[in-house]
Parts: C-alpha cells; sequence; structure tokens
C-alpha cells in the first residue's frame, strides 16, 4: 500500500465547547481488572459535533455504554442536574442515545420499511422529523427503494446508513455514534454528515462520535477528546 492511500491523522480545529446538559464528575471505568479511565469531570456542549479518538482498546466503546449506564462507573453522571438513578431506565435512553458498532443487534424489525415505519412513529422530535425532511433523509441515503428488504439482507454499507437514519431521527438530545461510517464510501459519508450537522445545529444536539477515519470527517466537527493512558484531555488547536 502506498504512503498516498494512507489516512495520515489531521488535527482537528476545536471551537470553545458550549454548555450542556449530559455531564460528569469524577468518573472512572473499569473493566476487569483494567483500568480505562481515571476520574475525569466534563460536561458534553450541545450544538456542536465532537470526536472520541484513541487507539483500539482504550475503552471508547465502554465509555460510550457508560454514559448510557448499560455498564458500571465509578463517579457521578447526570442529565440536567439529575442523576441516572432518578431516571427509569427507558427515560434514560430517551436522553441518551447510543449508535452500537453492529448494525444488525440495534434493528426491530424485518423489512427497511418497517423499520423506518417505527422510528418515524415514534421520533422524540416530531417538528424537526417531519414527514417530509424524513422522506428526503431515506431518499439521500438512497434507503428509499430498498422500502421492502429485510434489514438482514442488506450490504453492510446499507445496514450503516439504516442504522444511522434510525438513531438520528429518534431525536435523543444526546447521540453517541460508534464508528457510524465504518462501512461507507465518502459519498456516503457526506450525506451523513450534512444531516448530522443539520439536526446537531437546528435540534442544538450533543454529539459525540468514534472514528478510525479522519480523512473527510474532521472538518465536519466542532472538538476532538482524546483518550490514551486512561486520561481524556481536549485534542486539536483551537481556532
Amino acid at each position: 500500500m502506498s504512503r498516498s492511500t494512507l489516512a495520515s491523522p489531521v488535527p482537528l480545529r476545536w471551537q470553545p465547547l458550549k454548555p450542556g446538559k449530559l455531564t460528569w464528575k469524577q468518573l472512572s471505568l473499569t473493566r476487569g481488572n483494567k483500568l480505562l479511565l481515571k476520574p475525569h469531570d466534563l460536561t458534553l456542549p450541545k450544538g456542536q459535533l465532537g470526536l472520541l479518538s484513541g487507539a483500539n482498546g482504550v475503552g471508547k466503546s465502554s465509555l460510550f455504554q457508560a454514559l448510557c449506564t448499560l455498564i458500571p462507573y465509578q463517579g457521578n453522571l447526570s442529565y440536567a442536574g439529575q442523576r441516572p438513578s432518578r431516571f427509569f431506565k427507558q427515560r434514560w435512553a430517551k436522553k441518551v442515545g447510543l449508535m452500537l458498532q453492529e448494525a444488525s443487534a440495534q434493528f426491530s424489525c424485518a423489512t427497511v420499511q418497517e423499520e423506518l415505519a417505527l422510528v418515524s412513529q415514534n421520533t422524540l422530535a416530531p417538528h424537526y422529523w417531519t414527514k417530509e425532511r424524513f422522506f428526503y433523509a431515506k431518499q439521500a441515503l438512497g434507503l428509499t427503494e430498498l422500502a421492502h428488504h429485510s434489514v438482514y439482507q442488506l450490504s453492510g454499507g446499507q445496514q450503516q446508513k439504516l442504522q444511522f437514519l434510525s438513531v438520528l431521527a429518534m431525536g435523543q438530545p444526546v447521540l453517541l455514534l460508534d464508528e457510524p461510517f465504518a462501512n461507507l464510501d465518502q459519498a456516503s459519508i457526506q450525506t451523513c454528515l450534512t444531516l448530522l450537522k443539520d439536526s446537531c445545529h437546528a435540534e442544538q444536539t450533543t454529539v459525540l462520535l468514534t472514528s478510525h477515519q479522519r480523512v473527510g470527517i474532521t472538518e465536519h466537527l466542532d472538538y476532538e477528546l482524546i483518550l490514551e493512558e486512561q486520561t481524556l484531555k481536549l485534542g486539536g488547536y483551537q481556532t
């Protein structure tokens, strides 16, 4: 493989972080006997897109799972001042949405049409995800012509686009996207980023994503958190 085909790290110009509602204080994380994150304080900003980066195995996916209260953590986690223990699990899931790395594990229905209909009927942001905008998004992602296809017979890229739209259009105020572009070509990535940015800015959504690919992505993001040596730090450089 030539050097020109390798994706070299692209420094991310970060914007000052805005206020937000998802906050953690002295949050730390272990899996088994392995320390993944030392005690850390942060509030994720609203209306901005962030990148969570770090080497394989450092705990990025585990951090996302902890923020969704799917695995144990130490420290305090809250949304608008309320801890997860004050929410029923379903109510917390309406605040913090997670896009898994494995698309098929997140589907609820048999066909593309049924999956998207379920999302359209249950979106938490119906004022934004109108029938017209939802239809446009389906067309932009090439899902309209796949309406009657089984979700489990789609290609990896098609499954990823269906999963992406399903998670995005649910409209949770916090979105954690774990490798949302892994199986997509550049054209599809740019379409997803446009949909993501538009909804993020319009709804003032908190968005944090992971991506091993940086080319064509970092220029659309507002800040970067780097997880290394069990520590989270702000990466890139300020504009």
